[in-house]
């Protein structure tokens, strides 16, 4: 079975493509709550993965710039 992987991209993808077509109006007034509540969750889960990346590369950064020493 293959290993299905989904990463911060899919997820930015994702918020992207909702923000798409609520602005083409492709969802009715009584899904707005849900795609809204599903949109902001998963900002929220890709600003805390892109977050917790950026502090890890910073911190493999400064590893190196320590080893180099």
């Amino acid at each position: 079975m293959q290993q299905v992987e989904l990463n911060l991209n899919d997820i930015e993808l994702a918020v992207n493509i909702i923000d798409t077509v609520t602005a083409r109006g492709a969802f009715r007034g009584e899904e707005l709550l849900a795609v809204g509540t599903l949109r902001a969750r998963m900002a929220a889960f890709l600003a805390a993965g892109r977050e917790a990346q950026t502090k890890q590369e910073t911190d493999e950064v400064l590893v190196d710039t320590a080893s180099e020493q």
